[in-house]
């Protein structure tokens, strides 16, 4: 898994069972890496035990992704930007009824798959799931775990969920020029709180989901300093479409309401962090510039082992009960994505029959459900219920 956290750029991961049909039984999994540079490749199966083989592939040349889709039951990509390369493989995939999940978080992009591909991918039974890194598992997820445990409890309409992100990482080139491509072509969907569904029912439905933190905030709730989180953009549609399907609300009652904050430990970080990131040209001039990492760029291992991210999530249902749910994990860019991209993509090889729903574009709380959180906390992801309040759970980073 570690390897493959480093080929975001240009590399596929297959999953296939030796035997007919899907099997629970790990050691019967066969797995083999695809890309365009053969040597690149061998060189990555050379320094694991378990790989299967190699396979070269270009998103440019249709035949040769055909070739690699009808090798598999599972795709997994981390081919971005997924704008630029990703349609000509998820096209394959349902048109051959192979399973497939990635690492973006390219709303504009997801939205257009689910246009095109949806129904298809249901009626050939091919489960399509991007969004399975960390953009955007902790988020969904994280929702859908505190969901399961109100519903324990007996409540059935949930009306919303906050999350509150403690984040110690960096960003690596490609996702800063995935944003940059985003926010330059695709700032119109972007600015859609509901772009890929969910909503909204009334208009304070829409005014709410519209009225995300742009400032530095004091939270008499919880006692703390909060400010915006950079990625609230991109994680709450996929919230919303998710808590539609699953209808984590009661028709009728106003809609489920969810927002992403930061916590920042002093009133300080939390102004640093409603500055916010510059336009996308001036961050484009930085990278030109050397001043930001380029494609191929990021954080090294070392700084990445001191790495770690924290998703706390207070939900409350429309009966007045509430709970606080915690999230944990180290390196969310690289190592973690990597992590759950795979276990994403062994839910869907190992864990199909189990799996809520059997084919279509879908989000991964939709898709895997609970199976995944399980996978996923084995893995080493923590999801606990915390009790009534965040404080003694927050891990600083500040």
């Amino acid at each position: 898994m570690h390897d493959l956290g480093g080929l975001r750029t240009n590399s596929y991961a297959m999953f296939t069972s030796v035997q007919a049909g899907y099997t629970k039984k790990l050691g019967d999994l066969k797995w083999a890496i695809a890309g365009r540079d053969t040597v690149k490749l061998e060189k990555i199966k050379d320094g694991s035990s378990t790989c299967s083989g190699v396979i070269v592939a270009d998103s440019s040349n249709q035949t040769s992704i055909d070739k690699m889709v009808a090798r598999t039951k599972v795709l997994l990509s981390f081919a971005g930007p997924f704008t630029l390369y990703g349609t000509p493989v998820v096209e394959s995939c349902v048109r051959q009824g192979t399973h497939y999940c990635d690492s973006t978080g390219e709303v504009p992009w997801i939205q257009s798959l689910m246009k095109q591909f949806h129904g298809d991918a249901v009626k050939n039974n091919a489960l399509i799931v991007p969004m399975c890194g960390f953009d955007c598992l902790p988020s969904d997820l994280g929702v859908l775990y505190a969901v399961q445990k109100l519903r324990e409890r007996g409540v059935t309409s949930i009306s919303s969920a906050t999350l509150y992100a403690v984040l110690n990482g960096a960003m690596s080139g490609g996702t800063l020029s995935t944003g940059i491509l985003m926010e330059s072509k695709y700032k119109e969907i972007l600015d859609n709180p509901f772009s890929l569904g969910g909503g909204p029912e009334n208009d304070d439905h829409l005014k709410h989901a519209l009225n995300n933190l742009k400032s530095a905030e004091f939270s008499k709730e919880t006692g703390l300093w909060l400010g915006p989180f950079v990625m609230e953009n991109l994680n709450t549609r996929v919230v919303r479409r998710s808590a539609a399907d699953l209808n984590y609300r009661a028709p009728g009652k106003g809609g489920f309401r969810y927002a992403e904050v930061s916590i920042a430990g002093s009133e300080a970080r939390a102004k640093k962090l409603a500055i916010g990131s510059p336009p996308p040209e001036k961050r484009k001039q930085m990278m030109d510039q050397g001043k930001l990492p380029k494609p191929g760029e990021g954080p090294a291992f070392p700084e990445r082992r001191r790495m770690f991210f924290q998703s706390l999530m207070h939900a409350k249902a429309d009966d007045g009960t509430e709970i606080w749910t915690s999230l944990t994990g180290g390196d969310g860019g690289y190592e973690d994505t990597a992590l759950m991209c795979c276990e994403a993509a062994l839910t869907m090889a190992l864990e199909y029959a189990a799996l809520p729903r059997k084919g279509g574009v879908l989000t991964p709380s939709v898709a895997m459900g609970t199976t995944l959180i399980e996978r996923l906390d084995r893995a080493g992801l923590r999801f606990r219920a915390i009790g009534t309040t965040p404080h003694g759970a927050i891990r600083s980073s500040l």
